[in-house]
């Protein structure tokens, strides 16, 4: 069958329409309307933001320390070294000084040891938040907020000659004592005190007979020479007790006392060098009470009065049960004010 020139134009025209019915029927993407798009208000951002800090500002935290009679209160001074530090790891930035501090600078706390009424008056004036004072007996007219450590350094004089007594063989008890005085009474008078109190007349059984306890006064802790020819002034009476306050100690004259059998009497803290040297130690809580002081929370008023405790410390042979208990009611009747360290005036 032989095809028409009009069959083929209708078949391309059938064609053509086809393929213009497909192009108009193709899926077309959507176009955003005015209503689809989000514009970023004042209260947001299209770029992160980074917080601003603020600055906190810490209050001054100082500490000053008036060294003026510390070494009574501190005859070890290591132990007012060791306190010094703690203040520092606690956030304190410490000032020791025997002077008074400049009229410029502000102190969260001054530490002073027995200040005179001179003293009193010239630390008022300074820019100080809390006095920390540490003192014998008697009241501390501060204006400000006060805390008083009540500690007597005659009491640890008079505790080591008792316990000097208590611990020796035949009451052969020797004293070397630094050149003060107590209420008018020398430091070796105290010791004597505390000795007698325990024994008596202190008459020895064997010879050579002399009357104990035998004391007598050094000078200077650094005169090595001074302190070796003051002890061989009583160890000829054959003592086998000593006391010595650590500060005068030194190698050759420790030997010295271990080769010959002393028992060592000192008032050296645990924990430092010279602490190994000796066999028993009268210490004391001042360090932890003016720690626990400084480290109080909250505003503080008016007079605070905290008694400091002298305790007895052994480093190799502890004190027997009866012993203990002997010397703790002692120290107990002494810290209570019922036995007195001093010498009685003749009337």
């Amino acid at each position: 069958m032989k095809i028409t020139k009009v069959t083929t134009l209708l078949i391309i025209v059938l064609v053509v329409f086809v393929l213009s019915a497909c192009v108009n029927n193709a899926p077309t993407q959507p176009q955003p309307t005015s209503t689809d798009l989000v514009e970023p208000t004042l209260l947001e951002s299209s770029t992160p933001t980074t917080p601003v800090e603020t600055q906190v500002i810490e209050e001054s935290k100082n500490i000053f320390i008036h060294l003026e009679k510390s070494n009574y209160f501190f005859p070890d001074q290591t132990a007012l070294t060791q306190l010094s530090s703690s203040m520092t790891e606690m956030g304190y930035e410490v000032l020791s000084s025997i002077d008074l501090p400049g009229s410029e600078q502000s102190f969260s706390f001054a530490l002073l040891f027995e200040p005179s009424q001179e003293t009193m008056s010239q630390f008022q004036s300074k820019n100080i938040e809390h006095f920390l004072v540490v003192q014998e007996r008697g009241i501390v007219n501060f204006e400000k907020p006060t805390t008083f450590f009540e500690i007597s350094p005659a009491d640890r004089l008079f505790i080591a000659g008792y316990l000097s007594a208590l611990i020796s063989n035949d009451w052969r008890v020797g004293g070397l004592l630094p050149p003060i005085s107590y209420q008018n009474t020398t430091a070796d008078k105290v010791f004597q005190n505390g000795v007698v109190f325990l024994c008596g007349r202190c008459a020895p059984t064997f010879g050579p007979i002399v009357k104990f306890p035998m004391s007598a006064l050094l000078s200077n802790p650094e005169d090595n020479e001074s302190t070796l020819q003051t002890y061989g002034e009583i160890s000829t009476s054959k003592i086998n007790t000593l006391y010595i306050p650590s500060s005068y100690l030194f190698d050759d004259l420790v030997i010295l006392l271990k080769q010959s059998g002393v028992t060592i009497v000192s008032d050296a803290i645990p924990g430092v060098d010279k602490s190994d040297w000796i066999d028993y130690a009268i210490v004391d809580n001042l360090s932890d009470l003016i720690l626990n002081a400084i480290s109080e929370t909250g505003p503080q008023e008016g007079l605070v009065t905290t008694p400091v405790e002298f305790s007895i410390y052994a480093t190799v042979r502890e004190l027997s049960p009866g012993k203990t208990n002997f010397i703790n009611d002692m120290i107990q009747n002494l810290q209570a004010g019922f036995i007195s360290p001093y010498q009685i005036p003749n009337e």
